[in-house]
């Protein structure tokens, strides 16, 4: 015991790390800032896990009766979180920053691969937003424009919903659009707009 109320402790009260070893390899270290690495003898995070060979993987398991297996993982400058129990990968940002749900490829749309895509063969491919509120609020969803955080100018698009289908080649036809526009020159706290509906 120390002081009489701590059941026991492990290193020492100097400045070295603490080291975890199977035979002469360090698997672990706790360094004297508390950082845990495993894989590194040098962590930059307060957990830090690297591996030469494979991925580094992180795996969350319950057992009993409200079972479930999630892994972590960093694959190819790729970040993963795959289901185990259903052998499904739920979300991946790949490497270039995009978060994709239900896919581990981004589509190209009307020219673009969106930030964010959501692909699924079923109802779960919506967007749901709720609002619990105790009040008459209302969930809301902001487009939002500016010139490299400037004001912007007279016809300048604010927002774009368009609505498009694939036309035997790609994504890149659009059908229909609801487009937001700048229509007059802006002020402080005034913004004049128009909405502009096309097929």
């Amino acid at each position: 015991g120390k002081n009489g109320s701590v059941a026991g402790s492990i290193g020492t009260s100097t400045t070295n790390s603490l080291t975890f070893k199977t035979g002469t390899t360090e698997r672990m270290r706790i360094d004297s800032s508390g950082k845990v690495g495993i894989g590194t003898t040098s962590a930059e995070t307060a957990l830090h896990v690297t591996r030469e060979n494979g991925s580094p993987q992180l795996t969350l398991e319950r057992t009993g009766s409200a079972t479930g297996k999630y892994s972590l993982a960093a694959v190819s400058n790729e970040f993963r979180l795959t289901d185990e129990a259903q052998s499904a990968e739920r979300l991946r940002i790949d490497s270039s920053g995009r978060l994709l749900v239900g896919t581990s490829s981004s589509t190209v749309i009307n020219g673009d691969a969106y930030k964010a895509q959501i692909v699924a063969s079923d109802a779960s491919a919506g967007l749901g937003i709720t609002r619990t509120s105790n009040n008459n609020a209302s969930p809301y969803l902001s487009l939002v424009k500016s010139r490299s955080g400037g004001i912007v100018s007279d016809g300048d698009t604010l927002g774009l919903f368009q609505f498009i289908g694939h036309d035997g080649t790609d994504f890149n036809t659009c059908s229909a659009a609801i487009s937001a526009y700048v229509d007059g020159t802006p002020g402080a706290n005034d913004m004049p707009g128009r909405l502009s509906f096309s097929t």
